[in-house]
């Protein structure tokens, strides 16, 4: 059986920020499922950057 590396951790991002660590974590195999901010500049960030994520 082939496993993706990315199904492995899904995981919750909270105080997410500009999402600097979510990329270090999604290199280490976890999956980033959802994104919780608070502040809109960070969140303009992460709809730029990740459009498809879910962002609360």
């Amino acid at each position: 059986m082939v496993v993706n590396i990315q199904d492995m951790y899904p995981t919750i991002s909270t105080f997410s920020g500009a999402m600097g660590l979510d990329n270090g974590l999604e290199k280490a195999g976890f999956s980033i499922r959802l994104a919780v901010e608070i502040e809109k500049a960070m969140c303009a960030t992460i709809r730029q950057n990740k459009p498809t994520l879910p962002l609360i």
